[in-house]
């Protein structure tokens, strides 16, 4: 495991709460232009800057951030600063970034998509603006600006997720945003949404939109690539290799101060083929960061045996699995090191009986500390505006309860108590890499 020896440095950090956390924890954005040395993410000066995100969704029917039925934008953000979180990972549709005017009444007048809902939404929507006024004749786009305007406000960090093409819940080989139409084998199912082209239009014109937001420090490429029936059979990731250059390369001649989060294949469960064929990130001026997903229900994340066994309690076979998934990135001085950014991860906030999740939690933290990882918790969000047919549809994923108002599950913190430390510092002198354990 790389780096494992580094949690033995944790001399246990006593979490605290409110404005004392964030002060520990964020120092003032003086600037927000990040870059990559090794396998870390550092600031103009060459200090090291650890990402520790929370997922805010956006990317749904409404097209816009949910929560601001529940609070005003500006409570939010000063909740994630005071809470200790740097940054937000905010996802975003392609139906909302190239139809940019559209405003949210109509958004959600479509997505109702029935009188069925019709009703119940627009109350939401009505309860929305009784929160947050400057919702009433406001575009998708600028109910966007304004969350991450708030965020800035109150020094936290932005990386804009484009979460899919058509505004829906993800993920699934059947909801049409999966892979690109432009592969080999089209598979209707899987990629009828995800137009090649209409994805690099959307990408440059959202990284051209974030230089109006100096807190905008990254943009993620695509949520979640995954192949369907037919797609990638031999294994060599031809329309990745095709695709993922292309739209780094877009985003970079829009934003060149902006980090470019890449995800690898199968849900961003997968990264292992870069290990004997890097990517050639030479032209992207060190702002590339690897983006890798995982859950307890992942891509056989902790292997069959594994997961059967009910009294396992050894995470061996899990920090193998991800080492060699992803963790090889971490390694010095290879032509493919560079930081891993845990892009999502999570669990039910509700206490489970659910040994597998229970088992994942364990040693996700375990693995994720010894590496001390960048990070983005999946989620923020306690509740949805409208998520598969379903109005105020409940998140118990979501770190705050369902009305926005706090911690769903008041151990949280305590719980990862690891993860917020940062173990490894790097220093730059004379062009090299010094790190500095504690």
């Amino acid at each position: 495991m790389w780096f494992s020896t580094v949690s033995k440095a944790f001399l246990g950090l006593s979490i605290l709460s409110g404005v004392t956390l964030a002060a520990q924890l964020n120092r003032a954005l003086t600037t927000t232009a990040l870059s990559v040395n090794g396998r870390f993410i550092v600031d103009t000066s060459g200090q090291r800057v650890k990402l520790r995100c929370l997922n805010w969704a956006g990317a749904d029917k409404t097209k816009i951030p949910e929560g601001l039925q529940y609070q005003p934008v500006d409570a939010t953000a000063l909740w994630i600063f005071e809470n200790g979180f740097n940054c937000v990972r905010l996802t975003y549709s392609m139906d909302m970034a190239l139809d940019p005017t559209q405003t949210v009444h109509a958004a959600w007048v479509q997505a109702a998509g029935s009188t069925a809902y019709l009703p119940e939404l627009m109350d939401t929507f009505s309860t929305a603006v009784g929160k947050n006024p400057w919702l009433q004749n406001a575009s998708t786009l600028e109910a966007y600006s304004a969350v991450i305007s708030a965020l800035g406000d109150h020094n936290v960090m932005v990386i804009m997720d484009n979460h899919n093409s058509h505004a829906s819940w993800c993920c699934s080989l059947e909801d049409g945003n999966g892979w690109w139409d432009t592969d080999a084998v089209y598979n209707s199912t899987n990629s009828r949404y995800f137009n090649t082209a209409r994805w690099l239009s959307g990408l440059q014109f959202m990284a051209n939109f974030s230089l109006s937001h100096s807190n905008v420090v990254g943009i993620s490429l695509r949520n979640e690539i995954r192949r369907g029936e037919n797609q990638d059979v031999d294994g060599t990731h031809a329309a990745w290799w095709d695709n993922i250059p292309v739209a780094a390369a877009t985003v970079h001649a829009g934003n060149p101060d902006a980090l470019i989060m890449i995800g690898g294949v199968d849900y961003f469960n997968d990264f292992s083929f870069l290990k004997t064929k890097p990517l050639n990130r030479s032209e992207f001026d060190n702002k590339v960061v690897y983006e890798y997903h995982t859950y307890s229900w992942g891509s056989d994340a902790f292997g069959d045996a594994y997961v059967t066994s009910s009294t396992q309690t050894n995470c061996t076979p899990f920090n193998t699995y991800l080492d060699e998934k992803v963790g090889y990135l971490l390694e010095e001085g290879k032509a493919y090191t560079g930081p891993v950014w845990m892009g999502e991860f999570g669990w039910s906030q509700v206490p489970q009986n659910d040994t597998q999740e229970e088992v994942y939690k364990t040693c996700l933290i375990e693995w994720m500390s010894n590496n001390d990882m960048d990070w983005s918790l999946w989620a923020l969000q306690g509740s949805y505006y409208f998520r598969t047919k379903e109005v105020d549809m409940d998140e118990t994923f979501g770190i705050l309860n369902h009305n926005w108002t706090n911690f769903r599950y008041p151990g949280f913190l305590n719980k990862i108590g690891k993860m917020w430390i940062t173990n490894i510092n790097v220093e730059v002198l004379d062009g090299r890499q010094n790190l500095l354990l504690p």
